[in-house]
């Protein structure tokens, strides 16, 4: 916010536009492809069958994560949305953790 008017007028279209990019390009059709496939082999494997069985605890466990993954991503695009109106509630540093 420094800089001057026309500059950073200029330098957030081009965010905008990396963003984008980023986040409908690659990062979306990554987590649908990964839900889509993951359903696929979890039936055609036959993993749904012992899923809530003992002796699948540790798919539970990583079936959790995924979940929990799944949840990181809608907040990381609750935080996208707001980049979009142009709100920056975190610096360059504070989303590199």
């Amino acid at each position: 916010h420094e800089k001057p008017e026309v500059e950073r007028n200029i330098l957030h279209t081009h965010l905008n536009i990396m963003i984008k990019r980023l986040w409908f390009i690659i990062t979306w059709p990554s987590a649908v492809l990964t839900l889509i496939f993951g359903i696929i082999v979890l039936f055609e494997s036959g993993w749904l069958a012992v899923l809530f069985t003992a002796d699948a605890r540790w798919l539970q466990i990583k079936l959790l994560f995924v979940v929990l993954l799944y949840l990181y991503h809608f907040s990381l695009h609750r935080i996208f949305k707001q980049q979009m109106k142009g709100v920056f509630s975190y610096t360059s540093q504070q989303l590199m953790r």
